[in-house]
């Protein structure tokens, strides 16, 4: 499961330089790391500043309803809407891949030993039957 486009355009209705330089860092490259956890709905990036060789962090916590909750960036706007925020759930729609997303343990995986254990006669019985 992808980030949803909505949350992208909820954070940047109205803000056009927002919206450009945005797409312009996720087009460059700009977007480190990415996860993204769809059970909390939390994202965690690391975005690189589009001038400098320095990249800040960033964290979004985002509801049922396409809005963000709260969202920090390491930038110097720091809690208040940043592109850095913004190229963070670009990426989430554009890129992300099931290795970016949290894993969570599986309830009944494959490699787990099962709960009857057989004998190799019983899986595989003789062909003949008192061959030894």
């Amino acid at each position: 499961m992808a980030v949803s486009l909505q949350f992208y355009i909820n954070y940047t209705s109205d803000k056009i330089k927002m919206h450009r330089k945005s797409q312009a860092s996720v087009d460059c490259g700009h977007v480190l790391k990415f996860i993204f956890d769809p059970d909390c709905l939390h994202v965690e990036a690391v975005v690189q500043a589009s001038m400098r060789d320095t990249s800040y962090k960033v964290t979004i916590d985002l509801n049922n309803a396409f809005g963000i909750d709260s969202s920090t960036c390491e930038c110097a706007l720091r809690n208040h809407e940043c592109h850095h925020v913004a190229a963070a759930l670009l990426y989430g729609y554009r890129h992300v891949s099931k290795t970016d997303i949290k894993c969570a343990w599986i309830k009944n995986p494959k490699s787990r030993i099962p709960k009857e254990t057989k004998p190799i006669g019983e899986l595989y019985p003789h062909r003949r039957p008192g061959y030894r």
